[in-house]
């Protein structure tokens, strides 16, 4: 997954000071993701490990007798749905997006040669094992 995020945010991430990232829609599920810093760096910088989903509402139930609290969460819900934990954060090489750009294509037809061998594999009940570089696809 690749996330994109503005330039303060990724700096709060990265100096440890966000922990939580919301979003309006997220997977229900922990996620490490590739992390885009827009404009003015357009780079991938990092990957970020994120918690389970939390649906902002029920923190609504869990600070309703704190007023001010619960204005901020109404604030959130205005252009979020859920936080995710920040869990962890790796600075990687950065990658510029005209460079990534390039790349897309030749992944999307690895990714598409693969689902081929596996369907095929799947139809005929075989086992298989693929090699791409340093990675290996084992299908049983």
């Amino acid at each position: 997954m690749l996330l994109s995020f503005k330039p303060r945010w990724y700096n709060k991430i990265m100096d440890g000071s966000k922990i939580f990232e919301y979003r309006r829609t997220f997977p229900n599920e922990e996620i490490m993701a590739y992390m885009y810093v827009s404009f003015p760096a357009k780079m991938i910088v990092g990957r970020i490990h994120l918690g389970k989903r939390i649906d902002i509402n029920t923190w609504k139930e869990q600070y309703k007798a704190d007023k001010e609290v619960c204005e901020r969460i109404d604030d959130f819900l205005t252009r979020h749905t859920y936080a995710m934990p920040v869990l962890s954060f790796q600075m990687t090489k950065e990658i510029e997006l005209e460079t990534f750009a390039s790349l897309i294509p030749i992944l999307y037809v690895l990714k598409c040669i693969i689902w081929i061998i596996i369907w095929n594999c799947l139809i005929l009940s075989e086992k298989m094992q693929l090699t791409l570089g340093n990675y290996t696809l084992i299908h049983l």
